[in-house]
C-alpha cells in the first residue's frame, strides 16, 4: 500500500471457461462511487496508479478469456496510506495496528508462565507511514482471568537496522534503546494500554524494536496468554523461573514464528508534506541479480537510486531515473542487500528502504549430507539450508547426536497437536521433477508411529506453499529404515525440497543421510525380506524393480562391499545354500548398474536353537 498507489496480486479459481488474456482493475471511492483509477495486466499482480492520500477506495478486478468473454467481478477495500508528516502535534493521538491474530501465547510480550523473561519484537519499516512520535503501546490479552503477577516490567524501543530476529537478539545499547516505560504489565482480557513516561521518536527509515524486560520473580500460569499473529522470524524469547536477566548479557534465547498483537498511539500531524515515499516491490530475485519496481509515493516522476551491502556502511549510487524500475546485476550469492529508492520532490525528499536477499548458487547433483556440518548448540542450519516451524515450544527440527545413521549427527523433526516443523534442502539446479529423495529414517519411540512428508515448496517461509510428493509411515521402532521419494509428478514452479514432519500426526522422527540425484532409469531393488532359514540354506525376496535380472551378494556380517559371493537371480527370490551353520551374514541385492539395495535386521530361532543375523547395510554405485 503507497500513499497514490497501491499494489495488488490475486489468484485464478479455474480455467474451465477459458484462459485469462488479461485482466481488468478499477478503483471507485467508496465516498463519491467516482472511479479514480483503471488499469490492465496480462500476469496476476498490477500497480494502481494515480490514488488520493488517506483515502477508501473499492477495488474489483475481473479477467478477460481467450473465448471474449469477462470473468465476474472480485473486490476488495482498501484505505491509501496519509502523506507523511512534517510537524508533530502530540496533543492529537492516532492508533496504529499490527497484526490482529487469533494465536494464543504466553511467551509475548511478557512470559505468564515462569518468572524471569525477556522479548525483542520487531516492526518493519513498511509496516509505518514515515516517522512519527510512539506514546504508547496497547497489547492484546486473551484470558478471562486477569493476570497479576507481572509488577516489574520495563519497555524499551530502539530504531534498528536489524530485520530479523532468527539469529539471536539484537544487542543492548544504551544510545538506542530508550526505556519508554517501568511498571506492572498486568493485564484484564482484551486491548491494555500502556502510557509511555517517554515518547519514542522513530525515524521512520529503521525498523522499530520493542522490549519487554520482566524482572517481576512471579508467575500466573500457561493459561495467561495474549493474541499474536504470523510474523516469521519477527520475535525472540527467554525465561527462567531462577533469575533476572542482565539487559547487557540476555543470552541466545529463541526465535518464533508470530509475533503478538500491537497497537501503538502515534502523535497527531499538525503539517502533512507533498511528498511521499514510493511503493517498492520486489520483481524477481536471482543468486546474482534483484530487480525492483515502484510506483510513485505521490506525486514525483524522478527517483535517486542507491544499494549496498547490508553489511557495508557507504552507498552505492546508482542515479537519477524517471523509469519506475531498476535491475541490480552482478550481486553476490547468499548476500543480504539494502535498497534505497528516494522520491525527489519539491519540499522534501522521502526513501523507501528495504533489504533482500539473494539467492544461493543452484546445488548440483547428486547432493548429499549427513547432517555433521549442522549446529548442535545454537540450532542454527548451514547456509542455504532453512529450518521452521509453528511450534510455541521449542525449536524444532534442530541438529542432535542422540541416534546417527552413520557418523554423529541427525536431524530431530517433531510435530503433535496441530503443529509441524520441517527443513527445507539448498536449492538444486536440475528440475525438480527429475529428481528423487533418499534418506534414512529412525523411531526412537515404540508408543507412537514415525511419519514424514516428503514435497516440493514455492517459498521455504510459508508452510501454505507446500506440496505434497509422497508420505512415509514407519511403525517399527529403534531401526533405521531406508527412504525413497520420487518426484517426477510435480508439476508447479517450487525450487525448494523440504521434508515435513506433519501436524496430522503426533510424531517425532529422526532423519539422516540424506541424498537426492536424478531418477534412476531403471528402479532400485525394494523391500528385500529373509522368508527362510535353516542350517545351510536362506531364502531372500524382494520388490521387483521392472528388471529381469538381479544380483545378490552375500558374506559373513560386516564384510567389505565387493568382497562377498555374489549370485545372479532371474525373478525376485533366491534361495542361498552352503551356508555354516550357527554363523551371522549379510547380504545386498541389486539390479545390474543400479543402486545396491539392503534387509532389515532379522533374528530367527530354528527349532535347532541355531540363531541367524542378517545385517541392514546399504551401499550405492
Amino acid at each position: 500500500m503507497g500513499t497514490g498507489s497501491a499494489h495488488l496480486i490475486w489468484n485464478i479459481t479455474g480455467t474451465n471457461f477459458g484462459m485469462p488474456v488479461r485482466y481488468e482493475l478499477e478503483a471507485e471511492e467508496v465516498a463519491t462511487g467516482i472511479v479514480a483509477a483503471t488499469t490492465y495486466a496480462t500476469s496476476t499482480n498490477a500497480t494502481l496508479y494515480g490514488l488520493t492520500a488517506s483515502t477508501n477506495y473499492k477495488v474489483r478486478i475481473h479477467a478477460w478469456c481467450d473465448n471474449d468473454d469477462y470473468g465476474e467481478w472480485d473486490s476488495i477495500y482498501i484505505t491509501t496510506n496519509a502523506l507523511p508528516c512534517l510537524a508533530y502535534d502530540t496533543s492529537i493521538h492516532d492508533t496504529m495496528s499490527i497484526g490482529n491474530g487469533t494465536t494464543t501465547t504466553y511467551y509475548l510480550p511478557v512470559n505468564n508462565y515462569y518468572n524471569y523473561s525477556y522479548t525483542q519484537q520487531l516492526i518493519d519499516r513498511e509496516e509505518f507511514n514515515g516517522a512519527t512520535i510512539i506514546s504508547g503501546i496497547d497489547f492484546d490479552y486473551a484470558y478471562s482471568g486477569n493476570s497479576t503477577e507481572k509488577d516489574s516490567c520495563t519497555i524499551y524501543l530502539a530504531n534498528t537496522s536489524a530485520t530479523s530476529l532468527s539469529e539471536g537478539f539484537v544487542a543492548y545499547d544504551s544510545l538506542a534503546f530508550v526505556a519508554v516505560y517501568t511498571g506492572s504489565l498486568n493485564c484484564s482480557t482484551g486491548w491494555n494500554h500502556f502510557e509511555f513516561s517517554t515518547p519514542f521518536a522513530y525515524d521512520g527509515t529503521s525498523n522499530l524494536l520493542v522490549v519487554v524486560h520482566d524482572n517481576s520473580s512471579g508467575y500466573d500460569g500457561s493459561s495467561y496468554t495474549f493474541n499474536a499473529h504470523s510474523a516469521i522470524g519477527m520475535s525472540r524469547y527467554i525465561y527462567n523461573d531462577n533469575y533476572p536477566y542482565d539487559i547487557a548479557n540476555i543470552g541466545s534465547g529463541s526465535t518464533l514464528s508470530y509475533r503478538a498483537n500491537m497497537r501503538l498511539h502515534v502523535a497527531g500531524c499538525a503539517q502533512y508534506a507533498e511528498c511521499a515515499r514510493p511503493s517498492v516491490v520486489v520483481d524477481s530475485v536471482g543468486s546474482d541479480i534483484i530487480v525492483l519496481s515502484w510506483a510513485p509515493g505521490y506525486q514525483e516522476t524522478s527517483w535517486s537510486i542507491e544499494y549496498k551491502a547490508a553489511s557495508d556502511s557507504a552507498w552505492t549510487y546508482e542515479g537519477i531515473s524517471s523509469m519506475m524500475g531498476h535491475t541490480f546485476p552482478f550481486l553476490a550469492p547468499n548476500t543480504s542487500y539494502s535498497f534505497r529508492i528516494t522520491s525527489l520532490c519539491t519540499d522534501t525528499s522521502l526513501a523507501t528502504t528495504l533489504n533482500v536477499q539473494t539467492l544461493c548458487t543452484a546445488d548440483t547433483v547428486p547432493f548429499a549430507s549427513s547432517f555433521e556440518n549442522f549446529s548442535t548448540s545454537d540450532n542454527h542450519a548451514p547456509s542455504c539450508w532453512y529450518m521452521n516451524s509453528n511450534m510455541t515450544y521449542g525449536n524444532y527440527p534442530y541438529a542432535t547426536t542422540s541416534y546417527a545413521h552413520t557418523g554423529n549427527q541427525s536431524l530431530f523433526a517433531y510435530s503433535a497437536n496441530g503443529n509441524y516443523s520441517y527443513v527445507v534442502l539448498p536449492v538444486l539446479a536440475p528440475a525438480v521433477d527429475s529428481l528423487e529423495v533418499t534418506f534414512w529414517l529412525f523411531n526412537a519411540y515404540s508408543y507412537n508411529n514415525c511419519e514424514v512428508n516428503v514435497g516440493v515448496m514455492t517459498n521455504p517461509e510459508e508452510m501454505s506453499t507446500f506440496v505434497i510428493m509422497g508420505t512415509v509411515s514407519l511403525t517399527e521402532s529403534n531401526i533405521w529404515v531406508p527412504v525413497h521419494v520420487k518426484l517426477n509428478n510435480y508439476h508447479g514452479n517450487g525450487r525448494h525440497i523440504a521434508i515435513v514432519s506433519p501436524s496430522t500426526i503426533s510424531t517425532s522422527p529422526y532423519i539422516d543421510d540424506i541424498l537426492v540425484d536424478y531418477i534412476r532409469p531403471c528402479p532400485r531393488v525394494e523391500n528385500v525380506a529373509l522368508v527362510d532359514v535353516g542350517q545351510n540354506t536362506a531364502t531372500l525376496t524382494w520388490s521387483g524393480s521392472e528388471g529381469s535380472t538381479y544380483e545378490v551378494e552375500y558374506g559373513l556380517v560386516g564384510f567389505a562391499h565387493g568382497t562377498g559371493t555374489v549370485e545372479s537371480a532371474m525373478l525376485d527370490t533366491i534361495t542361498i545354500t552352503g551356508l555354516t551353520p550357527n554363523t551371522a551374514y549379510g547380504w545386498h541385492s541389486r539390479r545390474p548398474h543400479n543402486w545396491w539395495s539392503y534387509s532389515h535386521l532379522h533374528h530367527l530361532s530354528q527349532p535347532n536353537q541355531q540363531h541367524h543375523y542378517h545385517q541392514c547395510e546399504r551401499h550405492q554405485r
